[in-house]
């Protein structure tokens, strides 16, 4: 389920419980106070890392609005990505977002998340909006693209 966009970035989280705390409240307005937020149970399904790695892993296709093509954002995130052991892609929308599309433990594509808000320097984030998917229905990435 498609969630509204946050008009501020999230606080930096201290645990993988109070990061899956954390991306389930959003705000719709500049602001507005957060949605109440849900337990980490309620935020999505938990499924067994692949490989026996531990942890609870998540996946999330987020759009990023904003200052964010032609200023070096999707390298920037491949990199970030890459560093923090999240799979996925960023890619260029037609309508001039950026589509990220993580998929790791659960803290670690929080902390990923939190970072998209950011981005590069050059960039100006207006808005993510993230999407909950489904790790039964969709094939996980081997790595971080590009494209």
């Amino acid at each position: 389920m498609p969630r509204a966009p946050r008009s501020t970035p999230p606080e930096p989280a201290a645990s993988a419980a109070s990061a899956a705390t954390a991306a389930s409240a959003t705000s719709t307005a500049a602001g507005a106070p957060a949605a109440p937020a849900t337990s980490a149970a309620s935020v999505g399904p938990a499924t067994a890392a692949p490989h026996g790695s531990a942890g609870r892993w998540v996946a999330r296709r987020c759009l990023v609005s904003g200052r964010v093509q032609g200023v070096y954002y999707r390298a920037s995130a491949r990199e970030r990505a890459r560093a923090g052991g999240v799979r996925g892609h960023a890619r260029n929308l037609p309508d001039g977002r950026v589509e990220v599309l993580a998929y790791g433990e659960a803290a670690a594509v929080q902390a990923f998340i939190e970072w998209l808000w950011v981005g590069p320097a050059a960039a100006r984030v207006s808005a993510v909006l993230i999407e909950e998917l489904q790790l039964e229905t969709c094939e996980p990435p081997a790595d971080f693209r590009t494209g």
